[in-house]
């Protein structure tokens, strides 16, 4: 008998063993199947990060250009020509723009000389002119 019990503590382990090398192969599945996950989270989240380091890129250079234009403008006020240049440009913005002729010249007055000058001033200005010639 001894020998028949001995021979089922072999099946047994055998048995038990399988049972254990199946169980690791199950676990090796699983992690496999996690690292192929991550792997693939990995990869999207790079793609994600490089699109943000692109926007960023952009956004930088958007900065910059506002920066040196900024820069131009204080540059420009600063200097004694700085309301020529100004009315120079808001002249050149004018003859492209679909303002009224009282409107457009109402602000390059305003920039030239510093004060506020009003379209509806101007109108008054061209009746008074508009009667004056007429006499």
């Amino acid at each position: 008998m001894p020998k028949i019990t001995q021979q089922r503590q072999i099946a047994s382990q055998a048995v038990c063993n399988d049972e254990k090398l199946l169980a690791a192969f199950e676990e090796i599945k699983l992690l496999r199947e996690q690292v192929e996950f991550l792997s693939e989270l990995i990869e999207s989240q790079n793609l994600h990060l490089h699109h943000k380091q692109h926007q960023l890129q952009e956004l930088e250079q958007e900065l910059k250009a506002t920066n040196k234009e900024l820069s131009e403008l204080v540059t420009l006020e600063c200097s004694p020509q700085s309301t020529f240049f100004q009315a120079k440009e808001i002249a050149k913005t004018i003859l492209k723009s679909k303002k009224s002729v009282n409107k457009s010249v109402a602000e390059l007055l305003t920039v030239i000389y510093g004060q506020q000058v009003k379209p509806e001033e101007l109108q008054k200005i061209n009746r008074v002119k508009t009667s004056v010639w007429s006499r």
